[in-house]
């Protein structure tokens, strides 16, 4: 969101200085062919930033439709190396990794344990990846973000076999996490609606300003190359 914000901003900023200095001072061909080019170069900008927006938009529709899976049983029927979306606590059984945080974000990097459980209704599952995306973590007052046991999260992943350094144990099911999100269903569907508004909301901006920069400033250096 806040990669597209900016991408828009910058647009916009260089559409008004080509408008309102170079295009008005051209006079000749070669003065209007770069700005042909820079103008067709913002517009295919803006509009992929229309697709993405999009994308965001939809993948973050989709999450607030679909309710996570809850159930061990059914989180494990899943075909593996497909996107799961469910629901647990961290586990008491996970070790600490500095006072009564189980996994925590400062300054430097993502500490998490290499195996974080996760309790489901009839089970708990690994999360087995350190380097995912910690969403709506509680923050401590310096400013670090925490997971401790029995914190409600929603996982956004990936199931996976799990079968490395078992040592003679059988391969189990895991996830690879790309999302953890601390708190409840109702909080994750919250932030998730909020977020789908706003990747609308960029997503008709950037049509609506690359239509003007592509019916404005484009038809006038397009008649400055033919003069």
């Amino acid at each position: 969101m806040a990669g597209s914000t900016i991408l828009t901003g910058f647009c916009v900023l260089l559409s008004w200085l080509i408008y309102r200095f170079p295009l008005r001072s051209a006079t000749t061909p070669a003065e209007f062919r770069p700005l042909l080019w820079i103008t067709v170069a913002l517009g295919c900008f803006l509009l992929f930033g229309v697709l993405l927006n999009l994308a965001g938009w939809n993948g973050l529709r989709k999450s607030t439709h679909e309710k996570p899976i809850t159930s061990y049983a059914e989180l494990t029927t899943k075909k593996v190396d497909t996107g799961v979306v469910f629901q647990g606590v961290i586990s008491k059984q996970n070790e600490k990794r500095h006072g009564d945080y189980i996994a925590y974000l400062d300054e430097k990097s993502l500490w998490s344990p290499e195996r974080l459980w996760l309790e489901l209704d009839g089970g708990r599952i690994a999360i087995n990846n350190t380097q995912y995306q910690a969403v709506s973590w509680p923050v401590d007052p310096l400013g670090n973000l925490y997971l401790t046991a029995e914190q409600p999260v929603i996982v956004i992943g990936i199931l996976k076999n799990y079968t490395e350094n078992l040592k003679g144990e059988q391969p189990f099911q895991q996830v690879r996490a790309e999302v953890v999100f601390g708190g409840s269903y109702q909080a994750f569907v919250s932030r998730a609606s909020v977020k789908a508004s706003i990747a609308m909301a960029l997503a008709l901006a950037n049509l609506i300003i690359a239509g003007i920069i592509l019916t404005k400033i484009l038809p006038v250096c397009v008649r400055g190359m033919k003069s």
